[in-house]
C-alpha cells in the first residue's frame, strides 16, 4: 500500500506521531538549525531512541510507534523517504552487533521493513 509521505516533511510527521521524540530532538537541534537533514535527526534521535527501548524496554508503546512509523516510510510512494528509512533503520538493524535488539526488533518491525533488513543482511558486493 501506498502512501503520500514525502522526505520534506518527514521529521514533521515523525514529531506529530512520536511527540516523546522532541525534547531530544530539541536538544540537538543546534546541530541543524533551521536546515535540518532527515538522516541527521533519525542519527541523532530515533536510532539513539531505539536502541536505548530495544535494549531495556522493548515492549514501550513509544517503540511500538516508532516501529509503525518506519513501516508507513518503508511503504512511501517517494523513493527518497523509502531510502531514509532503508539507511538509518534497516540498514543499521542488519549490522547491529548487540543480538538483543535485532532480536526485539524483529518482533516489532513490520514485513516492508523487515524485508528491507533481511535484503541487507544477504547482501554481497560483486566482486
Amino acid at each position: 500500500m501506498a502512501n503520500g509521505m514525502v522526505y520534506t516533511t518527514v521529521i514533521d510527521e515523525l514529531l506529530i506521531a512520536i511527540p516523546e521524540l522532541k525534547p531530544l530532538y530539541a536538544e540537538n537541534m543546534y546541530l541543524w538549525l533551521d536546515d535540518y537533514l532527515p538522516y541527521v535527526v533519525f542519527g541523532l534521535v530515533v536510532v539513539p531512541t531505539m536502541e536505548e527501548l530495544l535494549q531495556n524496554d522493548w515492549q514501550s508503546p513509544v517503540l511500538k510507534r516508532i516501529f509503525d512509523f518506519i513501516e508507513i516510510m518503508m511503504q512511501s510512494k517517494h523513493d527518497d523517504v523509502q531510502t531514509l528509512a532503508a539507511i538509518e533503520i534497516a540498514e543499521w538493524l542488519a549490522y547491529e552487533e548487540k543480538p538483543v535488539i535485532r532480536t526485539n526488533a524483529i518482533k516489532l518491525m513490520g514485513r516492508e521493513t523487515l524485508k528491507e533488513m533481511n535484503g541487507m543482511m544477504n547482501w554481497r558486493p560483486n566482486l
